[in-house]
């Protein structure tokens, strides 16, 4: 089942020095990063500041096989999950 989370879902992550995440916290469960599948970069409207958006993604298969894209937002700093493959 795909689960598409719109608005993205908060949630606290631990990363490692280069920004990569390690492990989440969703659904009050711990959630240990296995893999990281692929990532990749959004810079979008930057010529209007009020509707930028610059994030990071991480398409993530976690240690209990869940397949997750969470993001980091690089303008205010929250992680999100933005959906979840189960």
């Amino acid at each position: 089942m795909t689960r598409l989370f719109q608005p993205a879902i908060p949630i606290a992550v631990e990363s490692d020095a280069r920004g990569r995440p390690q492990q989440f916290y969703w659904q009050e469960r711990l959630h240990r990063v296995a893999r990281i599948e692929q990532s990749w970069e959004i810079d979008t409207d930057w010529w209007t500041p009020a509707e930028r958006a610059a994030r990071t993604y991480f398409a993530v298969t976690t240690q209990a096989g869940l397949l997750c894209v969470v993001y980091h937002d690089r303008l205010g700093g929250a992680w999100r999950l933005s959906s979840a493959y189960d």
